[in-house]
């Protein structure tokens, strides 16, 4: 009984700690481009995401990403193998296993942030668009404000 009571205590000093739901700026960036949001098609391009904690100290985010081509001229994409700073794996859920040639790389700030929970999970990261993502971080130190965006993630495609 003592167990299920330290236990229930554990689990509310997480949510408390953790609960809480705040705003941050995200916006994304495509290069090279060869005009206005079009790339050259046969040669790798990143979307770089850029972060704004105009918030205040954050101890943990939740950040879904969703690829899609707007007119839908686009219906597949290569997840080409980044070679930034920090590649990180993702684990796809439909398949069950982590895919390890992976699109997504980190700056080493961002990777190292995340001391807790530091994982991608794909939901259907197979390249047939749309490709569906979310990254989970929880920090001990917590993610301080920022004055201006921050490029902290690349995807590669092809």
């Amino acid at each position: 009984m003592r167990r299920n009571w330290l236990l229930m205590a554990l689990v509310c000093l997480v949510v408390l700690v953790y609960g809480q739901a705040n705003a941050t700026s995200i916006s994304a960036k495509v290069s090279p481009e060869i005009g206005t949001d079009t790339v050259l098609i046969g040669e790798p391009f990143t979307v770089d995401l850029y972060f704004e904690n105009d918030y205040g100290e954050l101890g943990a985010v939740s950040i879904p990403t969703y690829f899609y081509s707007p007119d839908g001229s686009i219906e597949n994409v290569t997840h080409y193998k980044a070679d930034h700073d920090v590649v990180k794996v993702i684990y796809d859920w439909r398949l069950g296993d982590t895919l390890r040639d992976s699109s997504i790389s980190m700056t080493s700030d961002w990777n190292s942030l995340w001391l807790l929970i530091n994982q991608w999970f794909g939901f259907s990261w197979d390249g047939i668009l749309p490709d569906t993502s979310n990254f989970t971080g929880a920090a001990v130190f917590g993610w301080m404000p920022t004055t201006q965006p921050m490029n902290y993630v690349d995807f590669t495609l092809l």
